[in-house]
């Protein structure tokens, strides 16, 4: 297995995820969540480097195993939408079909099958969304 290291631009997206998630903790569904996911796609954005890096790390560190699994599901639907952000700003769903996931099963992963998120899952959407 590599390393993952973040790049700029998954630490942009890093960045993008982070202020989505300040306006809207609980998120957000459908036409809505897409014209804001694209306004914030679309700002321009003074990037505090360390701190985006640090975000990044602690999740490679903290669930940088197999044996780390599964990851809080908040967390899961954070890099979902970090890998969001790193596509365009693009939906849930679309983030989750870029992986591979079918987004329904994506969902239920969220939800009802969260102990089945394994550690494949984590590490491709980690690497899409931050390399």
């Amino acid at each position: 297995m590599r390393a993952i290291e973040p790049t700029t631009a998954g630490l942009y997206a890093i960045k993008r995820a982070t202020i989505f998630r300040n306006i809207y903790p609980d998120g957000l569904n459908g036409a809505e969540s897409a014209s804001e996911r694209r306004r914030i796609g679309e700002m321009t954005l003074d990037l505090d480097i360390s701190a985006a890096r640090t975000l990044a790390h602690g999740f490679i560190i903290r669930y940088g195993e197999p044996d780390a699994m599964p990851p809080t599901p908040d967390s899961i639907s954070f890099m979902v939408d970090t890998l969001s952000f790193r596509l365009g700003g693009v939906s849930r769903a679309d983030a989750w079909s870029h992986i591979g996931i079918k987004p329904s099963r994506g969902r239920a992963l969220l939800t009802r099958n969260h102990a089945a998120f394994n550690w494949p899952i984590w590490y491709t959407l980690l690497s899409a969304a931050l390399e």
